[in-house]
C-alpha cells in the first residue's frame, strides 16, 4: 500500500537529483556517489517537510529549483587579501530577481539557515553559523 512513496523517492532521485547516469567504476565510488544521492534525498524531503509545515504550498521540484538557482560569486581581492560573496541573479530584470530572492531567503528561513546578503565577505559568513 505504501508503494507509492518508494517509486516517488525514486522519481526524485532519478529527475530533480540527477542520480543517473554514473561515470564511476570501482565500487568505492559508485557506493559514495550513491551515498550522496540518497543524503542528497534524504534533505529534500526533510526540506519539503518543513516547507508543508510551514504552510507554504508549492511542489518538491520547485523548491529544488528555487534553491538550485541561490547562486553566489566569489570576487577575489587581491590588494586587500580578502573575498567577497555577491549573490548572482538569474535575470536581467531586476523584479524577478528580486522575487527569486525573496523565495530563497523564505525557504532558508523554514529549514532554519540564515538568509545570506547581497554582499558578504567571509567574517560577516562564519558569524551567521
Amino acid at each position: 500500500r505504501q508503494l507509492w512513496h518508494i517509486e516517488e523517492c525514486f522519481r526524485v532521485m532519478k529527475t530533480n537529483l540527477d542520480t543517473r547516469p554514473v561515470y564511476v567504476w570501482t565500487a568505492d565510488r559508485i557506493r559514495g556517489h550513491f551515498l550522496i544521492c540518497y543524503l542528497a534525498l534524504v534533505l529534500e524531503r526533510l526540506s519539503y517537510y518543513k516547507v508543508r509545515q510551514a504552510g507554504i504550498n508549492i511542489s518538491n521540484h520547485k523548491v529544488i529549483e528555487i534553491l538550485a538557482s541561490a547562486k553566489f560569486t566569489m570576487i577575489d581581492l587581491t590588494t586587500s587579501k580578502k573575498a567577497l560573496f555577491m549573490r548572482q541573479g538569474v535575470s536581467a530584470d531586476n523584479k524577478i530577481n528580486a522575487q527569486l530572492v525573496n523565495r530563497i531567503d523564505e525557504l532558508f528561513l523554514v529549514v532554519d539557515i540564515v538568509a545570506i546578503g547581497l554582499t558578504e565577505d567571509i567574517t560577516s559568513l562564519s558569524k551567521k553559523n
